[in-house]
């Protein structure tokens, strides 16, 4: 990864939660955290989503950003680990989608299946509500109604990169609250796994 030279207060000013800040540290370093993960995944798809799961990571380093003194180097082994990460994830989430059709196809009811998923609509809602309508409409947008982050953006009238730093923001706060909430879907863990693959494809 090539030598990434900014501003140094955009890292204070992120382990403060500046959203602006971190939108343009997007913006700067994105192509070339896409270029490592492609070069890993050899998958368009999943290396955007391994950009994501990246600044992800940068966005929750918090305080921990002040003390990185070589923010190009420290960037490249995130991306290389999100990157593998991603290609053992592929494999365990082929696993578990066939164990869940499995289930279902042999020991659940169509009715508890309908249950089991207005249960997960709910906790799902709880959680986009407490985004901000941007971020919540970014987020539906591309992870409910599969939208592309060109698309969005032309949709709204923003910049790409800030699409993505939204979602980015959106994806941990939503994560956050689902952890938190583990004992509200603990009934529905064959459910629960099969949908964190649907966004968590990081």
């Amino acid at each position: 990864m090539k030598a990434i030279e900014f501003d140094q207060s955009w890292l204070l000013a992120i382990a403060r939660k500046d959203q602006k800040a971190f939108e343009r540290l997007f913006a700067l370093c994105k192509d070339n955290v896409y270029t490592v993960a492609l070069a890993y995944t050899e998958d368009a798809v999943e290396a955007e989503e391994v950009v994501l799961e990246v600044f992800l990571r940068v966005w929750k380093a918090g305080e921990k950003l002040k003390e990185i003194t070589d923010f190009s180097a420290w960037l490249y082994t995130i991306t290389k680990n999100c990157a593998l990460t991603a290609l053992k994830r592929e494999v365990v989430r082929k696993k578990r989608e066939r164990a869940f059709r499995d289930v279902n196809n042999t020991t659940e009811p169509y009715e508890q299946q309908d249950v089991y998923t207005k249960d997960m609509e709910l906790v799902l809602q709880t959680a986009l509500g407490r985004l901000s309508p941007q971020q919540r409409k970014i987020f539906e947008l591309s992870r409910l109604q599969g939208y592309d982050r060109a698309a969005i953006a032309e949709s709204l009238g923003i910049a790409p990169a800030t699409v993505s730093a939204h979602l980015t923001i959106a994806l941990n706060a939503v994560r956050a609250f689902l952890k938190r909430n583990t004992r509200i879907i603990s009934s529905l863990v064959s459910l629960f796994l099969s949908f964190l693959s649907f966004f968590y494809k990081d």
